[in-house]
């Protein structure tokens, strides 16, 4: 009886000791999936500051596009309207704003 209780004890023990190397190999695979995808992430994070670098987009821009920069830049601004009795945005029609943005 106690040579059969030792053997039990001696077999749990034996497949404690197994199932615990197995989560330690499993656990080593996922540390160093982590690491990989770590380091992929950081490879991209790389990737994507360079191609959003404002140089790349003007080099693209110009050589690939063909856009040149203007001679002059105009700004247009359109003239403030005048609140409304209620309370709301006074709404200019077209013909009121087109002489003003003409003459500028």
């Amino acid at each position: 009886m106690t040579v059969a209780a030792t053997v039990a004890i001696v077999f749990g023990v034996v497949i404690f000791n197994v199932f615990l190397v197995q989560s330690q190999f499993q656990l080593e695979r996922l540390d160093a999936e982590v690491t990989a995808e770590r380091a992929e992430y950081e490879r991209l994070r790389l990737e994507a500051a360079r191609l959003s670098s404002p140089e790349r987009i003007l080099d693209l821009a110009r050589g690939r596009l063909g856009m040149v920069e203007p001679q002059t830049i105009t700004y247009l601004t359109a003239p403030a309207a005048a609140p409304e009795a209620d309370g709301g945005q006074a709404v200019l029609d077209w013909a009121e704003v087109k002489p003003i943005l003409a003459a500028e």
